[in-house]
């Protein structure tokens, strides 16, 4: 667990080959694309009432739910439950990884949520 905590406090790194195959595999048309750069992140991780004090903190609340997945930089894959936390006062947000077993992370937090606008398809 201690590795994993490690791990996840360097910071997590998402494969050029994974997300260039599973890009190349929705669209054929992207396979000469560039190379799609590695961004390191640091993100707050720890016992999951310490993490969700902080959206609490700001008087945001569970707003949507997803599953998903992270990658460590030993390119494991976890597979976490993301809750977006959301104050509807003044529309802060943060994004919490729940890794189901008493650990979270904060993924994002930030200001000014809103819907997307029109997306036009090309």
């Amino acid at each position: 667990m201690k590795n994993l905590i490690a791990s996840l406090f360097l910071g997590f790194f998402f494969t050029v080959s994974g997300i260039n195959s599973a890009i190349a595999e929705s669209n054929p048309e992207t396979e000469q694309s560039p190379e799609i750069a590695i961004l390191p992140q640091m993100i707050f991780c720890g016992d999951t009432e310490n993490i969700l004090a902080m959206p609490l903190k700001y008087g945001e609340v569970p707003f949507a739910e997803m599953n998903g997945s992270i990658l460590t930089p030993a390119n494991q894959e976890i597979p976490v439950k993301i809750t977006i936390y959301l104050n509807p006062k003044d529309w802060n947000y943060s994004f919490i990884a729940d890794l189901g077993n008493g650990q979270s992370c904060l993924l994002n937090a930030g200001t000014s949520f809103s819907p997307a606008g029109p997306r036009t398809r090309t």
